[in-house]
């Protein structure tokens, strides 16, 4: 619908076991880089074309991973802005 009527948009996604498949590696980096020292980190992914069966095409998925320096919280959404790096997305859109 959103992309009938022209909008602009940035969604969150619940996770799944595609979306934990796609970061895994990042993940399992950010847990040994950060987490383990209990530092706090923001990582923010590029742009990997994701769709739910329920979706007429693929989106611009992103996944926010973050160190918490109490733990790993990771985060997943959808956008089709242009122009921007994905942490741009999250916080200002």
């Amino acid at each position: 619908m959103v992309e009938e009527k022209k909008l602009d948009f940035c969604i969150g996604l619940s996770s799944n076991a595609v979306l934990k498949a796609e970061i895994a590696e990042i993940k399992a980096e950010i847990t040994e880089k950060y987490v383990e020292k209990k530092l706090k980190h923001q990582h923010f992914t590029d742009a990997f074309p994701y769709q739910a069966q329920s979706w007429n095409c693929a989106q611009n998925t992103y996944a926010k991973v973050e160190s918490t320096g109490k733990g790993i919280n990771v985060r997943f959404f959808i956008s089709n802005l242009q122009g921007m790096e994905a942490k741009e997305i999250y916080f200002e859109f």
